[in-house]
């Protein structure tokens, strides 16, 4: 019915292999591939050097008043090699700026005390240089668009692709060498 035997036909074909079929109905389908048998088996060699942990490509600021999505930013970005830097106050952004400078600053845009992702960027922008900061809103209003947008910043309406998003504003950013411990 679909494309995945069609596909796995064709990548036989170019294989030199051949897909069998048998069918019977009410009773299902059976689907087999044939390939030529080897007598010896091959060794594959050592590895020579055990490779230390790849170190971070980036550094990740997350700002969220809710622990939860801070986690799961967490989980998340450090499955992409990314080093997350979470804070859940303006207070402790503001502390964390200053010790790290992230490479990119993710801010939820509805904050505590009223506070938006968009003030808190000004605020952390008068500590450190400005960097690419991605607004992710609930809100989708055309007044919140327009805001990021005049702000500079990148708006991410929940729950879109956070990762391709963050893949293309990351990709100009040059690689951090690797740090001797």
């Amino acid at each position: 019915m679909g494309l995945g035997l069609s596909i796995a036909e064709r990548i036989a074909r170019l294989l030199g292999h051949r897909v069998a079929l048998c069918s019977r109905l009410g009773h299902g389908t059976i689907f087999a591939l044939s390939v030529p048998h080897i007598a010896t088996q091959l060794a594959l060699p050592e590895p020579a050097i055990a490779h230390a942990p790849q170190a971070p490509y980036s550094r990740v600021l997350g700002v969220d008043n809710d622990p939860d999505v801070l986690r799961a930013q967490q989980a998340l970005l450090s499955g992409w090699n990314c080093e997350i830097f979470a804070a859940r106050t303006a207070d402790e952004a503001e502390a964390m700026v200053v010790r790290v400078a992230p490479d990119l600053m993710l801010h939820d845009y509805h904050l505590d005390a009223e506070l938006t992702g968009l003030v808190l960027r000004e605020r952390l922008d008068a500590l450190i240089s400005e960097r690419p900061t991605v607004v992710i809103a609930a809100d989708h209003s055309a007044a919140v668009r327009l805001a990021v947008a005049a702000a500079g910043c990148q708006l991410l309406l929940k729950p879109l692709a956070l990762r391709s998003l963050m893949s293309r504003m990351l990709s100009s950013i040059k690689p951090r060498p690797q740090a001797l411990r």
